[in-house]
């Protein structure tokens, strides 16, 4: 008998294979074919066409908005994944919506292969996916996958155009989860609401996404790189697909993969590198960095009370200043209006482009890879009259605000940058009214996105006696303010106070 048992094992295992992948090539041509699967495919294709419409080159940069849908919009909100998700739910969900659980369970394959077979069986969405995908690239980009900004090509690589039709399988398997366990429509409904729609969208992507996660786990633009992105959504994936079939499979070896998929989901959360977020935008990767940077100081500042001397930063260096930032980038001295002074903590895709100091060898800009708020300062003891004077010059690349706060991670767009004669006591990040004594300068909502080289003075005589704070801040959390400030001068005088422009 067990000599019998022992030949015939892999006679049934191979007619259970066969059923396997029978199932599954049927399930995968029914989900293609399938009506609300392909209004998912029309939408997100009509996305595409429309960013794309919308979406004009400046200055040599491709909107980021077309790139956004490339690597994975296009699938999001109404698009493929959420329509995905209820067609493959359906598919799940029919046997007990109709009525019909004897009729399968008469069939050769087994509950359990029949759910394999719809969770492989959403590899063909994928495939269809990037299909799309790959077609809208070589329309709208090119065969390079590269556009050229600035004269620097910049490429969107295909493990960041993977993420778009992951993401469209994570929520197929996802549809599957749940018809395995619920059979009512109108549960799948809410549960779209949930995963796809404002407010409480995109669970699963804004987890992890480097694309638009604003405000997740408390960093605007935060995120992980693609690849880590695509550990993120596959360990998602192999935690829905083992929900599904513990359904029918109570096996260790279930319960197991369950736990691999939760684990490298909440490794990716844990341990996984953030970024600036933006898949063309963030700190330059290795390859693009030249060798041989200018030899000029990072520009930190100094701790403590304020050294004396070099308001015009012709030390190469922020001595006599302090320097306090939050989130990426930092105010630096540099030498070449178009050489970022930090090549790997500036965004390549809206490349370093400035003026030239506009007094001297050496200036004061803030740079970036990413969301930040940059704070440069000293402390001036005024002996007598003096007249606050210096060079200004900012290029933007966001609308301009004046918010009440210089938190990079506010739900809302903060793009400013402000001078404020300050009292020396009060937190460097202060904007409570009582805590400045004035505003030299501030962007409002408006404002042209380029500045200067201009001179802006200022009368600092009412504090004659005094130690008064100089403060220049800036922040953004939707694209570089690269802003200029060179040849600061406190010159004996008095003259009426002016905002430049």
């Amino acid at each position: 008998m067990s000599t019998a048992s022992v030949t015939r094992a892999p006679e049934a295992a191979a007619p259970r294979r066969s059923a396997l992948w029978s199932l599954t090539r049927a399930e995968g041509r029914r989900l293609l074919c399938h009506p609300v699967f392909l209004l998912g495919m029309a939408i997100s294709s009509a996305t595409l066409i429309v960013a794309n419409a919308n979406t004009t080159p400046d200055d040599g940069v491709l909107e980021q908005a077309i790139v956004d849908f490339l690597v994975g919009d296009s699938f999001l909100m109404v698009g493929a994944a959420m329509w995905t998700f209820l067609a493959t739910f359906l598919a799940a969900s029919r046997e007990r919506r109709d009525a019909a659980q004897e009729i399968y369970e008469g069939q050769p394959a087994a509950a359990r292969t029949r759910i394999t077979a719809s969770l492989l069986s959403v590899g063909y969405a994928g495939a269809a996916a990037a299909v799309l995908i790959a077609v809208a690239t070589l329309v709208f980009i090119g065969s390079g996958g590269a556009q050229e900004r600035f004269g620097v090509p910049v490429h969107i690589t295909p493990i960041a155009l993977a993420q778009g039709p992951l993401y469209v399988m994570l929520a197929g398997v996802l549809g599957v989860a749940l018809g395995t366990w619920a059979r009512h429509l109108w549960i799948a409904l809410l549960v779209a609401v949930g995963l796809f729609l404002p407010p409480i969208a995109l669970v699963p992507w804004f987890v992890f996404d480097d694309v638009q996660s604003r405000g997740a786990f408390g960093a605007v633009m935060a995120g992980v790189p693609p690849g880590w992105h695509l550990a993120a959504i596959a360990g998602l994936g192999v935690l829905a697909a083992s929900v599904a079939v513990l359904r029918h499979d109570r096996r260790l070896r279930v319960a197991l993969l369950a736990g691999a998929g939760l684990g490298a989901t909440v490794a990716v959360a844990v341990a996984g590198p953030v970024n600036g977020g933006m898949i063309v935008s963030g700190c330059t990767p290795p390859e693009m960095r030249p060798v041989g940077s200018p030899s000029v100081a990072p520009g930190r500042g100094a701790p403590g009370r304020a050294a004396p001397g070099n308001f015009d930063f012709e030390r190469g260096n922020l001595d006599g200043w302090r320097v306090r930032t939050r989130g990426s980038g930092s105010w630096r001295v540099y030498i070449d209006g178009r050489t970022p002074p930090d090549r790997s903590d500036s965004d390549y895709a809206v490349p370093f482009n400035v003026i030239d100091p506009p007094q001297g060898r050496f200036a004061a800009v803030t740079d970036m890879c990413s969301a930040g708020s940059r704070i440069l300062y000293r402390d001036i003891e005024l002996k007598g009259r003096r007249e606050l004077s210096f060079a200004l010059f900012y290029r933007g690349v966001a609308p301009l605000s004046s918010s009440q706060t210089l938190d990079h991670t506010t739900s809302f767009a903060n793009t400013q940058f402000r001078v404020d004669v300050m009292d020396p006591s009060a937190p460097v990040d202060s904007l409570a009214p009582g805590r400045i004594l004035a505003t030299v300068f501030r962007t409002t909502p408006g404002d042209d996105l380029v500045l200067g080289p201009r001179r802006v003075t200022f009368d600092l005589s009412p504090w004659a006696g005094r130690t008064v704070r100089l403060r220049f801040a800036q922040v953004d959390n939707g694209g570089p303010l690269r802003v200029v400030i060179d040849d600061v001068r406190l010159a004996p005088g008095r003259v009426s106070a002016t905002r430049a422009g």
